[in-house]
This record gives C-alpha cells, sequence and structure tokens, in this order.
C-alpha cells in the first residue's frame, strides 16, 4: 500500500496464473516483471541469456564484464539484458538491427 492507502499495481507475474508463475524460475518472474509480460519472445532472449552464460561460465554482470551483441529490438532483449547486465546506459549492449533473433555474449577478460 501507498502512505494515501491505495494499493500498489500487480507486477506483470503477479498478473500471471499461480501454476504458471509458480513453475516459473525467480529470474524469468523478474524478467517478465522488467519486461512487463510473458510471451514467447521474452522465453527465447531469457533462454540464449541463460545457455551464453553458462557456456561462458559467468554471472550476471555488475559493470562492463560482459558485452552483449543482440541483432533485434525484439520482447527478447529485455530478459537478455536484465539476466546479463548488459545495458545500453553502460555501454555493453550493442544493438545491431539486422531484424533476427541472435544474441552474442562476450567475456571481456579474455574476448571470448
Amino acid at each position: 500500500m501507498t502512505t494515501t492507502g491505495e494499493q500498489r499495481p500487480l507486477r506483470a507475474s503477479e498478473r500471471l496464473a499461480p501454476e504458471v508463475r509458480e513453475r516459473m524460475p525467480a529470474d524469468f518472474r523478474e524478467a517478465v516483471d522488467f519486461h512487463g509480460h510473458l510471451c514467447p519472445g521474452l522465453t527465447i532472449g531469457y533462454r540464449a541469456a541463460l545457455i551464453a552464460m553458462e557456456r561462458l561460465g559467468v554471472e550476471r554482470g555488475t559493470d562492463e564484464e560482459l558485452v552483449g551483441i543482440v541483432e533485434t529490438d525484439a520482447c527478447g532483449v529485455d530478459a537478455f539484458q536484465y539476466l546479463t547486465g548488459c545495458t545500453l546506459g553502460k555501454g555493453n549492449l550493442i544493438y545491431r538491427d539486422y531484424g533476427k533473433q541472435a544474441f552474442t555474449l562476450v567475456r571481456r577478460a579474455d574476448g571470448r
């Protein structure tokens, strides 16, 4: 509740059916909240980020340890950005408008 007695709006993940929400990993629920809704594109970006981070052996970047390159401006970019910590504002999320669901993650320390 706010100080005026108004209730806060429900987060996107709170609007999902309980049986759906309860089966989702916490970081995916947070990506849904960041993006504003659950959709197939968000799921693609989520999985791309998880796979890339696993293959690189990295966790979410806190500053500029990772660089992300995205080739679309679709929903998946929000999940990729949320999970990897790469953002346009920090200059470590590079957007190339090729209209493809393609995501690249680079570790700056060794260029891998």
